[in-house]
C-alpha cells in the first residue's frame, strides 16, 4: 500500500484484507461518545447493509467479511469495508461524510495529504497512533498478566475500554511532542523516532529527546 487514507488529519489504518479501522474514523470525527462504532454497528439499518454486502462475497472466507474485529496484537480495532466506511461517515454527519469522500478522492488521485489544522504531518500522526496503540496494548497485557488466572471475561472487556482511553492519552502526548520536534526535525525523522521508541517504564518517565 503506497498511500494511507487520511481523514481530518488522522491516518486510517487498514488490515491485511484492505478493510478500514472504524476506531480511527471515530477519532477523526471528533471521538464523541454518541458516535462510537459499537452503537452504529448495533443499528438495524447497519446490520441489513452488512448482510447485503456479505451476499456479494463468500461468507465462509474471512477475507470476504465486511466487518472484522481484532483484539490484541499491534493493531486492534474494528475494521470494515469501504462501503461501510461511507455509511458510517454518513451516519455521523454530512460534513464528515464529505470529508471521507474527499479523502478517498485524494487517495485515488495520488495527491499527498496536506498538513491539517492541527499542524501535524500525516506521517507523524500515523506513527503516533501506531505507537500509542502498541504501548497501550503492552500495558493492557501487563494488567491481565498481573491478574493471572483470576482474570474473568468481564475483566478482559474492561481492560479494552480502560486501555483504549489510555491509548488516547498517550497519543495526545506524542502528537504534542511531535509538533515540537517538527520545528527542528524532518517528518520522517520524527516518525521513525516514535515508531522505534519502547517504554522503559510508565509514560510519566518518558524520555522525549530525539535519539
Amino acid at each position: 500500500m503506497n498511500h494511507a487514507l487520511v481523514v481530518a488529519n488522522t491516518a486510517i489504518r487498514q488490515d491485511a484484507e484492505g478493510r478500514y479501522c472504524l476506531n480511527d474514523l471515530h477519532k477523526a470525527a471528533g471521538g464523541e461518545n454518541r458516535h462510537r462504532p459499537s452503537l452504529w454497528l448495533e443499528n438495524q439499518q447497519t446490520q441489513e447493509l452488512i448482510e447485503e454486502i456479505a451476499k456479494a462475497g463468500i461468507p465462509a472466507l474471512a477475507q470476504n467479511q465486511p466487518v472484522s474485529v481484532v483484539r490484541g496484537g499491534s493493531s486492534p480495532g474494528t475494521y470494515v469495508c469501504k462501503e461501510l466506511v461511507y455509511a458510517y461517515a454518513m451516519w455521523i454527519s454530512p460534513k464528515f461524510h464529505l470529508a471521507v469522500i474527499r479523502a478517498f478522492d485524494a487517495l485515488v488521485s495520488g495527491r499527498k495529504p496536506e498538513v491539517g489544522a492541527g499542524g501535524i504531518h500525516p506521517e507523524v500522526a500515523r506513527a503516533a497512533r501506531s505507537t500509542a496503540w502498541r504501548i497501550a496494548d503492552e500495558m493492557r497485557q501487563m494488567y491481565l498478566n498481573a491478574m493471572g488466572s483470576a482474570a474473568r471475561p468481564e475483566d478482559h472487556e474492561r481492560s479494552w475500554e480502560a486501555f483504549s482511553i489510555q491509548m488516547e492519552r498517550i497519543e495526545e502526548r506524542l502528537l504534542a511532542k511531535g509538533r515540537e520536534m517538527l520545528r527542528k526535525n524532518s517528518p520522517q525523522a520524527v516518525a521513525n523516532w516514535m515508531l522505534s521508541w519502547r517504554p522503559e517504564g510508565w509514560i510519566r518517565n518518558f524520555d522525549w529527546r530525539l535519539h
